[in-house]
C-alpha cells in the first residue's frame, strides 16, 4: 500500500483506493496491485486494517489486470 497521492486525473487500473474510515487505517491510501510480494507469516505484525468484500472485488480486478488474466 501507499498513502502518497496520485494526480487527480490519473486512475491507473492497478491502484485500488482505500479510505481510512472504511479500512481501519489511520489515513487514506491505495493498494498497489502492481507490486506483488510474498512474505513469511512469521514476519507479519498486528493487523493494520481490513478490506471490505467490495474492495476485495476491486483488488481482484486490479490483480487480473496486472497478471493479464
Amino acid at each position: 500500500m501507499t498513502s502518497k497521492a496520485r494526480s487527480a486525473d490519473l486512475h491507473p487500473p492497478y491502484l485500488v483506493p482505500v479510505r481510512a474510515g472504511d479500512s481501519g487505517l489511520s489515513k487514506d491510501g491505495w493498494v498497489k496491485a502492481d507490486q506483488i510480494v510474498t512474505i513469511d507469516v512469521t514476519e507479519l505484525g498486528e493487523r493494520a486494517g481490513r478490506l471490505s468484500p467490495a474492495k476485495i472485488d476491486e483488488l481482484d480486478v486490479a490483480l487480473r489486470f496486472v497478471l493479464a488474466l
